[in-house]
């Protein structure tokens, strides 16, 4: 039976798909007001609460920031469309300009073929190209039959009038109706979304409870959270896209005055209009200012519009991912991809809507478990982890993009930091793999190999760099890291003899190698062992160096087995020996892991490299307080 739910779920889907892509397509004249009007409310939503907080109620609140956005955007309106009837005045006296450019071009062209025809006949004269001479024609006879009577020459043709057809009982009511009716739709709309507006301005609370209650009060945490942060979202974007375009708007017009070209007002405002459909605003806000600089007298005009409107766009797309911030978190490809949806859907409408309409979807991916996949698909967010793209890379032998990603996430960081959160995570990935049978034997060396180039290239760097970020420049040299080590003389550590094990393979050497790293910028002399060595031979080592504090380490739970025989043999050979056993990806939690391992009053168990430093700190202090001063 769970095969068959498996085997259907993806039908099932594209059904489920198909259903809601037609219910929008045919409940357009529905759904298009009230996505206008839930924008326009996220929009003008904190202008209502300012005002509110003056002291004036909230109907009064939404009434005057309607009427004021009312205003404004009739005043636009007037001001396009006084512009338009000024230029449509204007465009016969550009005719001629176009003509000259046009014949100029035509000219040059004629020109250059004319100089290249001229020089491939001189090389062909000269015997440098084979000549090509023209064939004559064969010529046509036939007899004309004398039975065939003489055929009238031609009549000119006459051209039919073209005549309006209009119906008797048209008069000039009927007219009025018709144009009152196309002129009377799109206002109709408008005054439905400014009365949607302001019900959602006045009842947004009620609203919001309302679609709490619909998603069940037991998912009260999440609907919540999902409904803030698409508000936050959605109302942060559409308030710094409204003051970009403006700024954007402005420039266009204040560039194109001085460049010359007629209206310039009007192209201003048309921009910031046009700007707020993505990826094609642009073009349109461009287009139409150039082709009316052609008309200009001179080149100057549509050469200067152009870097102009290049000029804007480089320098707004480069200010817009700062000013956006988290607002949208969108990936341009999903951003593009849902303009080309909205658009196939609703026109230009949905051109418009797109962008807002895919932060919402987005946001309810994130909040949704059933909808993850639309925040995986169209977030910005990056769907792997650092560790888990590291990994990746280095499987995919594609070994540059891993050193840069390598170089990318532990820039900055400490060496603590870099290894808990990026390197041993991925040790322990691969790891993992390897005993579920998921990767063979050369992958797995493959990440070794690298993962160990990554870490002593890392070292080398730390050791011979300057003090940066807390780091030291040279052992010895006391760091300001978050091990939280007690104070003391660091010349005094480099007397107690540490040594670090690996439980049994090369993944546990390689963290074992880590932690000596960042023990060595305190000023500790630890040695790492070799996991050639076996587990008697490590004992022996014990004595023969005279260690004093002893570090396992350990980076799988198959590895952790390894690490409790050899923590045994070690402490029923030295039972007073303290000892740290670094458990990388322990999953059994602290007190169990210690019960497991037969851990005493002086050993410790630790999951990170920070927390293995901090305690192999402790350790080492203490031993060296008890060394007489030499």
């Amino acid at each position: 039976m769970a095969q068959i739910d498996t085997a259907w779920r993806f039908p099932r889907a594209l059904l489920v798909a198909a259903t809601i892509t037609a219910c929008l397509y045919f409940a357009q004249d529905v759904i298009i007001p009230l996505t206008l009007a839930a924008l326009l409310s996220f929009l003008l939503a904190p202008l209502v609460t300012r005002l509110e907080r003056w002291n004036l109620n909230r109907t009064s609140s939404v009434v005057i920031v309607i009427v004021a956005t009312l205003i404004g955007f009739g005043g636009i309106g007037w001001i396009i469309t006084n512009q338009f009837v000024d230029l449509a005045e204007k465009l016969p006296s550009y005719k001629e300009n176009v003509e000259q450019k046009l014949q100029a071009l035509n000219g040059r062209t004629s020109a250059v073929f004319s100089n290249a025809s001229k020089v491939l006949d001189d090389l062909a004269q000269k015997g440098a190209l084979p000549r090509i001479e023209p064939q004559p024609r064969p010529a046509i006879t036939h007899q004309i039959p004398t039975d065939v009577p003489a055929v009238a020459p031609p009549v000119a043709s006459v051209v039919p009038t073209p005549v309006m057809v209009v119906a008797k009982d048209t008069n000039s009511l009927e007219m009025l109706r018709l144009v009152l009716g196309q002129l009377l739709t799109p206002l109709g709309k408008a005054a439905i979304v400014i009365i949607l507006t302001a019900f959602m301005l006045i009842g947004r609370e009620e609203l919001r409870d309302r679609l709490i209650r619909l998603a069940g009060t037991s998912k009260l945490h999440i609907t919540t959270q999902a409904l803030d942060d698409a508000g936050e979202r959605v109302s942060r974007y559409l308030f710094m896209q409204l003051i970009i375009n403006s700024v954007y708007g402005a420039a266009v017009a204040v560039g194109l005055f001085f460049i010359g070209v007629p209206n310039a007002l009007m192209w201003g405002m048309l921009s910031m209009i046009l700007r707020f459909i993505p990826y094609l605003g642009f073009w349109m806000a461009a287009g139409i200012p150039f082709l009316l600089a052609l008309a200009s007298p001179s080149w100057f005009q549509p050469v200067a519009t152009l870097s102009l409107f290049a000029l804007l766009e480089l320098v707004t797309n480069n200010v817009e991912p700062g000013l956006y911030g988290t607002s949208t978190g969108l990936s341009s490809l999903a951003v593009l991809a849902a303009a080309l949806f909205w658009g196939w859907l609703w026109g230009p409408m949905g051109l418009l809507l797109s962008t807002p309409l895919s932060v919402v979807l987005v946001v309810l991916g994130k909040h949704v478990p059933q909808l993850e996949f639309l925040s995986v698909v169209m977030s910005d967010e990056p769907v792997l982890q650092p560790h888990v793209r590291l990994y990746q890379r280095i499987l995919a032998t594609d070994y540059e993009e891993a050193e840069d990603l390598f170089e990318e996430f532990t820039k900055g960081k400490t060496l603590s930091e870099a290894y808990d959160n990026f390197v041993l995570p991925a040790l322990a990935l691969a790891e993992s793999d390897y005993h579920f049978e998921r990767i063979d034997d050369s992958r797995r060396k493959t990440v070794h190999d690298n993962m160990l180039e990554f870490v002593r290239d890392l070292g080398a760097r730390r050791e011979q760099a300057k003090p940066l970020d807390g780091l030291p420049a040279e052992p010895g040299e006391k760091v300001s890291s978050d091990c939280e080590a007690p104070p003391v003389e660091q010349g005094r550590l480099a007397h107690v003899e540490v040594i670090c094990f690996p439980a049994h393979d090369e993944a546990d050497e390689i963290g074992g190698m880590m932690l000596a790293q960042i023990l060595r910028t305190e000023g500790v002399n630890i040695q790492v062992a070799s996991v050639a060595s076996l587990a008697s031979e490590m004992v022996d080592v014990i004595e023969e160096r005279k260690i004093e504090v002893i570090c396992i380490s350990s980076m799988t739970q198959k590895a952790a087995r390894h690490a409790r025989y050899l923590f045994k043999r070690i402490r029923d050979r030295y039972p007073k020996l303290p000892m740290v056993v670094a458990l990388w990806s322990n999953k059994m939690g602290q007190e169990k892991a210690r019960r497991l391992l037969g851990c005493g009053e002086n050993d410790t168990v630790a999951t990170t490299a920070a927390e293995a430093t901090k305690d192999l700190l402790h350790l080492i202090v203490h031993c060296a307080d008890r060394k007489p001063d030499k």
